[in-house]
């Protein structure tokens, strides 16, 4: 993780106290919970029902799907996977995620001769990042 400060304060008449600030992070490398590396290519969705149906179906033969290896049982969908011998294949714990975070914080103090003072602020944040699902943000602290 980075972060960055930049303060400026400055004195104003009538004793006013002027504080800005930029702070600012960066992290990369954030987990990204769960993927699945055997899922099926999106650019067969057209597919659509010939995906459910059996290797051996009329529509398989008809999109011009074939068995993976000679001794494949299985729908189309399965067949079209990456890795066909397998059903899901998960890839835990990606470290793809990422976040940054900027703020401009602005305060303005009026100092009274009695001891009491007026205090205001306003930030200006944007938060971007992704992280992907909480599947186990809870249990390393972490996740999206």
């Amino acid at each position: 993780m980075q972060s960055w400060t930049l303060d400026v304060q400055r004195e104003l008449p009538f004793n006013i106290l002027l504080d800005t600030s930029y702070v600012a992070s960066k992290t990369n490398g954030l987990w990204t919970g769960l993927e699945d590396i055997n899922q099926v290519d999106s650019k067969y969705l057209g597919l659509a029902n010939t995906l459910n149906a059996d290797i051996d179906s009329p529509e398989a033969a008809a999109a011009g799907i074939t068995r993976p290896y000679p001794s494949f049982q299985g729908s189309v969908a399965q067949a079209l996977r990456p890795y066909p011998q397998y059903t899901t294949i998960w890839d835990q714990f990606q470290p793809t995620g990422y976040n940054a975070y900027h703020s401009l914080q602005v305060r303005l103090q009026k100092r009274y001769s009695n001891g009491l003072s007026l205090l205001g602020a306003y930030t200006l944040s944007k938060n971007i990042g992704f992280a992907g699902s909480d599947t186990f943000g809870d249990l390393f602290g972490g996740g999206g």
